[in-house]
C-alpha cells in the first residue's frame, strides 16, 4: 500500500506544475508592460525629431515666404454716419465693401525644395494673372445717401497673407487708368494683410481690372471666393498636391509630371454678400487651395508604426510561449527582456534610417536587421531548426503585414481587424489539444 500512496503522490502534479502556464503569461503580460516604456520613449523622441523639423521648416519658409492666402481684390469705401448724443452731432466714420462682379485668376507654380541638413521644405513661386471687374451700382443696394459717401477716398485692396513673398511691383489696370499698390489695406475689417491703392470709382459703371501678382510662398497656397463668380486655375509639376478649403475643383487631374485645378465658386456657395456696410463679414473660412506635399512624411508613418509596437511585443512572445508549450522548451524571463528590447530598438534604427533613405527602405533595412537578430538568438536559445523557422515566418509575416497597414492608411482598419483575427485564429487552432490544467504533470 505505502508504494502505491508514494506513487500517486509524486504523479499528483503540485500547485506550480498545474498553474505553471498561467504565471508564465502573468510574467509575460508584466514584461510587455514593462517594455511599453522606452517604447513611449521612442514616441517622445519621434515627435522630438518632427519639432525639429517643423522650426527648421518655419524658419526657411519665413525667409522665403509663408503659406500664402490670396484675398481680393475688394473696394471699400468709407463713409460718414451722423448722430445726436447729449444735444451734439457727432459723425462716425464707416466703411463700404464691395466685392468684384466676376475674378478670374491663372497661374502656374513652379516649385522647388529647400534643404537645411536633413529637413527640406516645399516651396513655390508663382505670377498669377488676375482680372475681373466690378459692378458699381451694387452699392446703390445699401440705400446709404450719396452724399454721405466719400467717393474720392475710394480704395481697391487685396488681401496677402505675407508681403515678404511679393517679388515685384504690383500695378493694375483699373478701367482705363493704371495704379499702384503700396503696403497696408484701407481697413482691416476683411483682412489684416495686404497692399491698396486709390483708384477712380464710378457707381454707375462697370469697371474692368487686372494686374499680375508675382508672389512665391511655401506649402500652400489658397484662395477667397469673393467674386460673384469666381474661377481659379492652377497648374505645377509639383507631382503630389493636395485639393483641400472649402471647395474642391470642378476639373483636376494629377500626373507624375504635375497637376492643374480648375475651381469654379458661384456667390450662392459662400456665406457672405456681395456689399455690405459698417461691419465685417467673416471671409475666412470659405477659403479652399491646393496644398503642395513632398512624397512620404517619415515622421509621421513612424510614429504610426510605433503604435504598433505592443502589437510586435505581444505576438513575438505569445509565439515564443506556443514553442514552450507546445514542444516543451524553457524560455527564461531574460530571454524575453532581450528579445522585447530588440523589437523596440527596431523603432530607434527605423527613425534614424528613414531620414537618411526614406521610410520604405529603412524599413526594409530595419527588420531585415531585427529578423535576423532575433532569429540568430533563436537557434542558440531553443536549439531547434524547426522553431527557428517558425519564429522567422512569424516575424516576417509580421513585419511585412505592419508594412502594408501603414502603406494603406485608409483600409488599416480593415486589414488590421482580418490580420488579428487570422493571427487569433491560428492560436485557437494550435493550442486547440492543449490540456492546460495538466501542463505541467508528470507521465507515469
Amino acid at each position: 500500500m505505502e508504494p502505491d500512496t508514494e506513487q500517486k503522490s509524486m504523479s499528483k502534479p503540485s500547485f506550480f506544475d498545474r498553474y505553471a502556464a498561467i504565471i508564465k503569461m502573468a510574467t509575460i503580460g508584466v514584461l510587455i508592460l514593462l517594455l511599453l516604456i522606452p517604447s513611449y520613449m521612442v514616441m517622445d523622441i519621434i515627435k522630438e525629431r518632427e519639432r525639429n523639423q517643423d522650426s527648421v521648416q518655419r524658419e526657411i519658409s519665413n525667409k522665403w515666404g509663408l503659406a500664402q492666402t490670396i484675398s481680393g481684390p475688394f473696394v471699400t469705401i468709407p463713409y460718414v454716419v451722423s448722430y445726436k448724443r447729449n444735444n451734439v452731432v457727432n459723425t462716425e466714420t464707416k466703411y463700404i465693401q464691395l466685392l468684384p462682379e466676376n475674378l478670374d485668376i491663372k497661374g502656374d507654380l513652379d516649385t522647388s525644395q529647400l534643404k537645411r541638413g536633413i529637413y527640406e521644405v516645399i516651396t513655390y513661386a508663382t505670377k498669377l494673372n488676375i482680372k475681373g471687374k466690378f459692378l458699381g451700382s451694387e452699392i446703390s443696394k445699401l440705400n446709404i445717401p450719396s452724399e454721405d459717401i466719400q467717393w474720392g477716398k475710394a480704395t481697391l485692396n487685396l488681401g496677402i497673407t505675407d508681403l515678404t513673398g511679393v517679388r515685384d511691383a504690383i500695378s493694375v489696370k483699373w478701367g482705363s487708368d493704371t495704379f499702384h499698390f503700396n503696403p497696408g489695406v484701407a481697413t482691416k475689417e476683411v483682412v489684416h494683410s495686404g497692399v491698396s491703392s486709390s483708384i477712380r470709382f464710378n457707381n454707375t459703371a462697370e469697371t474692368d481690372f487686372s494686374f499680375v501678382l508675382d508672389i512665391q510662398g511655401s506649402n500652400n497656397i489658397h484662395f477667397l471666393p469673393v467674386g460673384k463668380e469666381t474661377n481659379v486655375y492652377i497648374t505645377s509639376k509639383c507631382p503630389n498636391p493636395k485639393f483641400e478649403g472649402s471647395f474642391l475643383p470642378i476639373d483636376r487631374n494629377v500626373e507624375n509630371n504635375g497637376f492643374f485645378g480648375d475651381w469654379k465658386v458661384l456667390h450662392l456657395n459662400r456665406n457672405f454678400p456681395q456689399v455690405w456696410a459698417g461691419g465685417s463679414q467673416n471671409i475666412s473660412q470659405s477659403w479652399f487651395g491646393v496644398s503642395l506635399m513632398t512624397d512620404v512624411d517619415h515622421y509621421q508613418k513612424t510614429m504610426r508604426s510605433a503604435k504598433y509596437a505592443i502589437l510586435f511585443i505581444a505576438m513575438t512572445f505569445l509565439t515564443f510561449f506556443f514553442i514552450e508549450i507546445l514542444n516543451k522548451r524553457k524560455i527564461h524571463p531574460i530571454q524575453y527582456i532581450l528579445i522585447g528590447l530588440v523589437l523596440v530598438l527596431f523603432y530607434v534604427l527605423l527613425l534614424s534610417l528613414s531620414e537618411q533613405v526614406g521610410f520604405n527602405v529603412a524599413y526594409l533595412i530595419a527588420s531585415l536587421a531585427t529578423i535576423l537578430l532575433i532569429t540568430i538568438y533563436t537557434v542558440s536559445a531553443l536549439k531547434s531548426r524547426i522553431n527557428t523557422v517558425v519564429m522567422f515566418t512569424v516575424l516576417s509575416v509580421l513585419y511585412a503585414f505592419i508594412f502594408i497597414i501603414i502603406q494603406l492608411a485608409e483600409y488599416s482598419l480593415l486589414f488590421g481587424s482580418i490580420g488579428l483575427f487570422l493571427f487569433l485564429a491560428t492560436v485557437m487552432l494550435a493550442s486547440r489539444k492543449v490540456n492546460w490544467y495538466n501542463i505541467g504533470a508528470r507521465e507515469e
